[in-house]
C-alpha cells in the first residue's frame, strides 16, 4: 500500500525534516481515505477518533525500522518552529500510535487476558516460524552454491587427471616407436673375431674396446 511504503521510507532519509516529510505524506493519504469514506457514507467528517486507530494499524502493519529512534531524531533535530499546524498535529498523533503499541495489553484492546496472552504467542509463533524458514532457505541456498563448487572441482581434477595421463600415454608411446625405429646393433661373436683373424684385430683402433669386452679371448691375441 502507499500508505505503508511512505512510512517505511522515514530510515532512508538523513535530514530531520525528509523524516517528518515521510509521516505527514503517510498521514495525509490516511485522512484523504477517511474523508472520501465519509463522503461517499454520507457521514461526518472523520476526527481524531476516527483517524489515531487507522494510524496506529497502518503503523503496525508498515512497520517502519527504527521507528523509535528516528521520531526522537525528528524531535531534537528539527527546529521547534516548523513543528506547528499541520506538521505538529501529525506528529503528535505519530507519537501516540507509537506510545500505544509499545505499551500494548489486553486492557488497553479491550480483550481478555487469555485471549490476548493466545493471540500474542500465536503472534510469535508465526513470526519465529518466518525467520526460521527464511534462515532455512539461506541455508540451503548457501549449501547448493557449495556444492556446485565442489562438484566444478571435482570435474576440473578429473579433466586435469585424464589430460596428464593421455599426455604421459603419448609420450609413451612415441618413447616406444624411437625404440622400434632405432636399429639393434650386432655384437660380434667370439667365432666371428677367430675368423676376422688377429693380425686385422691388432690393426684395428678399438682393440682396447674388443679386450674389454672379451677379456678371455686375450690369450688368442697374443699368441
Amino acid at each position: 500500500m502507499l500508505v505503508q511504503k511512505e512510512l517505511q521510507k522515514i530510515n532512508m532519509y538523513k535530514a530531520p525534516r525528509d523524516k517528518l516529510a515521510c509521516i505527514l505524506n503517510c498521514c495525509k493519504v490516511i485522512n484523504n481515505l477517511l474523508l472520501n469514506a465519509s463522503i461517499v457514507s454520507n457521514e461526518n467528517p472523520p476526527g481524531a477518533d476516527e483517524f489515531l486507530p487507522v494510524l496506529i494499524y497502518i503503523t503496525i502493519k508498515a512497520n517502519p525500522p527504527q521507528l523509535h529512534s528516528n521520531l526522537l531524531y525528528i524531535q531534537r533535530y528539527r527546529r521547534q518552529s516548523r513543528l506547528v499546524s499541520e506538521a505538529q498535529y501529525f506528529f503528535t498523533n505519530i507519537l501516540s500510535a507509537e506510545s500505544f503499541i509499545w505499551n500494548i495489553d489486553a486492557e488497553s484492546l479491550s480483550m481478555d487476558e487469555r485471549d490476548f496472552q493466545k493471540k500474542m504467542d500465536l503472534a510469535r509463533e508465526h513470526l519465529l516460524g518466518l525467520t526460521a524458514s527464511s534462515e532455512n532457505q539461506d541455508n540451503q541456498t548457501n549449501f547448493d552454491l557449495r556444492e556446485q563448487k565442489t562438484q566444478a572441482n571435482r570435474n576440473s581434477d578429473v579433466n586435469l587427471s585424464s589430460k596428464d595421463n593421455l599426455q604421459g600415454l603419448v609420450l609413451d608411446m612415441r618413447k616406444g616407436s624411437d625404440v622400434i625405429d632405432k636399429p639393434v646393433e650386432r655384437v660380434p661373436s667370439i667365432s666371428d673375431l677367430e675368423k676376422k683373424g688377429a693380425a686385422e684385430l691388432l690393426k684395428e683402433d678399438d682393440l682396447n674396446k674388443k679386450i674389454q669386452e672379451y677379456p678371455f679371448f686375450l690369450p688368442v691375441l697374443v699368441i
